[in-house]
């Protein structure tokens, strides 16, 4: 194999593997071994090829076999081609987050999700969460979420709250100002979340139900 083919093998992969790694930006996906990565590049990589060799078949018919070869002189096709399976990725990874998508699935009993795992399920959300933490020590500290780390492969799972509240004399929790607290995953022996979204999705079905049951 001489350096023009390890070129050629380079230039087919190159489009797949960015257009997998803009997905992966989009939705974030557990980490996959050295074939699945190889077998993602090579699909995102042939569509992004026969995208653009259709096109350039529509518009340069006489000339298309040359004018998709990968070289110096040929390189709009080969732009087109990396823009292309850009684009296609990030299609891909919106499509992933669709909520009709999802939707749609549970009709024919697919339960799919974009989040990587529950742990990144519970904090996605636009309202932060009010934490009750309990360590392995006994410690108990809650606060509000600020960051949580985004690993979907489980092996890191941190939180960091602030503000935090402290219990008082009286038995009554206070902020306590400018304190935040850094917990790692094993520390943890428990966990509670409060988010604001369910409560209000809670608030709103039980007026629902109040209203159905009046009406009816």
């Amino acid at each position: 194999m001489d350096v023009g083919d390890i070129a050629q093998i380079v230039a087919f992969v190159l489009p797949g593997y960015l257009a997998a790694q803009v997905s992966d930006l989009v939705v974030r996906t557990k980490k996959r071994d050295d074939f699945e990565r190889l077998a993602v590049s090579l699909f995102f990589s042939l569509v992004a090829y026969v995208l653009v060799c259709g096109a350039v078949w529509f518009w340069h018919r006489d000339d298309w076999f040359l004018r998709r070869d990968i070289c110096v002189e040929n390189w709009p096709f080969v732009a087109a081609v990396l823009l292309v399976a850009v684009l296609i990725g990030g299609m891909w990874g919106s499509v992933g987050r669709s909520r009709r998508l999802t939707e749609k699935l549970r009709e024919f009993g697919i339960f799919y999700s974009h989040y990587p795992n529950v742990w990144n399920s519970l904090w996605e959300s636009q309202y932060q969460a009010l934490v009750i933490a309990r360590l392995d020590d006994g410690t108990e500290f809650r606060g509000v979420l600020r960051r949580f780390s985004n690993d979907p492969n489980q092996e890191l799972q941190e939180l960091w709250l602030r503000p935090v509240y402290v219990c008082d004399e009286t038995g009554e929790y206070r902020e306590e100002e400018g304190l935040s607290v850094y917990i790692p995953a094993n520390r943890l022996v428990s966990l509670s979340a409060y988010r604001d979204e369910d409560v209000k999705a809670e608030d709103s079905s039980a007026t629902s139900d109040s209203t159905n049951t009046t009406s009816s």
